[in-house]
């Protein structure tokens, strides 16, 4: 009994000090930007160019940082939500998600909250 509960404390302190901050997220929406731009390059039938990426990446970076977005922070865990006015769909139905959970210096997008 006591292995569980300190192995439970070990992961719930591990999980506390992975906890992403915002900067972190600031950086995931680059790098999900980015991903996103090779995406539709490929259904065009090409590679994006790194200029593309960085261009990209780069506008997302100013914007996202700009961006209110709010924090709601649990220790454990942290989730970022966008204002639905901000968040568009682009013209393959796809958009930026609204909301995301970070989680063990991860994220995880989702359409709403």
């Amino acid at each position: 009994m006591n292995r569980w509960l300190i192995g439970l404390g070990v992961i719930a302190i591990l999980l506390a000090v992975t906890n992403p901050s915002r900067q972190d997220f600031n950086d995931w929406a680059v790098r999900y930007t980015a991903h996103k731009i090779d995406q539709q390059a490929q259904k065009e039938g090409r590679e994006a160019s790194n200029s593309e990426r960085v261009v990209g990446g780069a506008l997302v970076g100013l914007v996202v940082s700009n961006l209110p977005i709010k924090r709601r922070n649990f220790v454990l865990f942290s989730i970022y939500s966008l204002d639905t006015d901000v968040v568009q769909p682009g013209s393959d139905g796809e958009n930026f998600p609204a909301c995301a959970v970070g989680v063990a210096s991860q994220f995880i997008g989702f359409k709403k909250c």
